[in-house]
């Protein structure tokens, strides 16, 4: 029972991470309350970072704080291939390590990095 319950709580999660393309980053702290931890670059690139039980996740917003990418840096190898297996399922496959799904602001991309981490882009 408890795999199954983390089984559920990793598809949510990961859903819940690339669903914030097109998201304001208003709208993604809103959903995050006091979880999550914002960053500043030297060029002024807005970053918000969580740290969540299978992953650290960053969302890149753009001038307009709009989010236009998500980092998700899985914490271990099963991590990693259980993120995969969820993309398999729920997205649309285009190679073994890219995927196209549905995102609520449009269509999204993900692609594995260096088989260590996936980055989900719109579309």
């Amino acid at each position: 029972m408890k795999k199954i319950l983390l089984a559920l709580t990793f598809i949510t999660q990961m859903a819940y991470a690339q669903d914030r393309i097109g998201w304001s980053y208003t709208q993604v702290t809103r959903d995050f309350a006091s979880s999550y931890m914002t960053y500043y670059t030297i060029d002024t690139s807005l970053f918000l970072t969580l740290d969540l039980p299978y992953a650290d996740v960053l969302f890149e917003f753009n001038t307009d704080s709009i989010c236009f990418k998500t980092l998700v840096y899985p914490k271990t190898s099963d991590d990693l291939d259980f993120l995969i297996t969820q993309c398999n399922s729920t997205c649309t496959p285009v190679s073994p390590t890219s995927w196209i799904a549905d995102c609520r602001g449009g269509f999204c991309k993900c692609e594995l990095i260096e088989s260590r981490y996936l980055i989900w882009t719109k579309l």
